[in-house]
């Protein structure tokens, strides 16, 4: 495992899911965290898009109570979630264009939540 991978996987992962989870969410693991070694390996030299699958499969509970709320909004969603980080000095974060590009594959909204915590 490379230490870009452990570190999202021991530390920036777990607290964008638990910040999710706080909200409300249900959150699921999702993505090549799921997999075995051999199989990360395997992914990592093929052009696809399971290379790119986001993190987390993640499910907003119906919303009720609330009139403001639009009625088309009020039901379950679900959605995925690509966590990311940003590496010390730098001042930016990095979503590969590949995964951009492998986004709608997955037939669902996607959105790259962006850690306050460095590597």
């Amino acid at each position: 495992m490379t230490d870009r991978l452990r570190f999202a996987t021991e530390h920036n992962e777990p607290e964008i899911a638990r910040i999710l989870q706080a909200l409300g969410f249900t959150v699921t693991p999702y993505g090549q965290g799921m997999l075995i070694n051999s199989a990360r390996k395997i992914l990592a030299g093929v052009c696809t898009p399971q290379r790119w699958m986001p993190d987390y499969l993640v499910e907003r509970p119906a919303i009720s109570g609330r009139p403001r709320v639009p009625a088309a909004l009020r039901g379950k969603y679900a959605f995925l979630v690509d966590a990311k980080y940003r590496w010390p000095n730098q001042h930016n974060y990095s979503v590969e264009m590949r995964s951009l590009l492998a986004a709608p594959t997955f037939g669902m909204d996607l959105y790259y939540v962006l850690s306050t915590r460095c590597a």
